[in-house]
């Protein structure tokens, strides 16, 4: 009886963790989108200053955040993000419009695609 006791209490606290690690991912995956969304619509109303303000500060918040991102997942794919999102503000300070979109795109797929492989599905557990 202790032992299935210790068993389901291994399997909450593996939840709990488990949970924890998807909503951290997710939360901060959405802010770094919905950033990304906001330098495109900048740059559509041709405020470059605006988007060349709103790309230093994602990519000083992704290095504040990287550390917990880099601990939950596959260092290699996080590290394509960082180098993306750096990319960004030198891509609007030289004004090279369709790397800044396809940049912006990318990002946001890889970032949407960190959500999807973090979800409890049964691909993601096999």
């Amino acid at each position: 009886m202790k032992r299935i006791l210790a068993a389901l209490i291994c399997l909450g606290i593996s939840l709990v963790l488990c949970l924890t690690e998807f909503i951290c991912i997710e939360k901060n995956a959405d802010k770094f989108i919905k950033q990304l969304e906001n330098i495109e619509e900048a740059l559509y109303t041709e405020d470059r200053e605006t988007a060349s303000e709103i790309a230093k500060r994602i990519d000083d918040e992704w290095q504040d955040t990287v550390y917990i991102v880099d601990m939950l997942l596959y260092h290699d794919y996080v590290d394509q993000i960082g180098q993306d999102l750096s990319a960004l503000s030198v891509y609007i300070e030289y004004e090279e419009e369709a790397e800044i979109y396809a940049t912006c795109e990318k990002t946001k797929r890889q970032l949407k695609t960190l959500i999807e492989n973090e979800k409890p599905t049964v691909e993601n557990i096999i």
